[in-house]
């Protein structure tokens, strides 16, 4: 998996932006790896933070695009929304926080496209029904 393993400080560097979608093609899928950055966790004087998305539903739902469950070895898994800087990925379970490169990676079916209309359709939903749980 060494050929796809995107660092989370250069994904923010050159993204500039508070959450990164990236998706390269494997030999047997794609690898994808979401990541929230802590720019929505602080309080940030003058800045407005994007609500966060509910990543725990949103592994639950790629994980029935996949024919995947939470038991089996990949599968989509998420970090807790309101930790710090929280990933989502398709791979293995355990995963640290603020992991630099993401070595649970694993290739998922899903294309690029249909991630990203999922996490698209998260990010709108955590807009339109701020909880808690969300950090909005």
């Amino acid at each position: 998996m060494r050929a796809f393993d995107p660092g989370r400080h250069s994904l923010f560097t050159a993204a500039g932006r508070d959450r990164v979608l990236l998706s390269a093609s494997l030999e047997d899928g794609w690898g994808h790896r979401f990541i929230v950055s802590t720019l929505s966790w602080f309080d940030i004087p003058g800045h407005t933070p994007l609500p966060r998305p509910d990543l725990l539903t949103l592994a639950t739902h790629l994980d029935e695009l996949e024919g995947s469950a939470p038991g089996d070895v990949h599968a989509w898994r998420a970090q807790d929304s309101g930790g710090a800087s929280p990933e989502l990925w398709f791979g293995l379970a355990e995963l640290e926080s603020f992991s630099e490169h993401n070595p649970a990676l694993a290739p998922s079916t899903l294309s690029p496209e249909r991630v990203e209309r999922a996490v698209r359709d998260s990010c709108a939903a955590a807009r339109a029904t701020p909880t808690a749980e969300t950090g909005c």
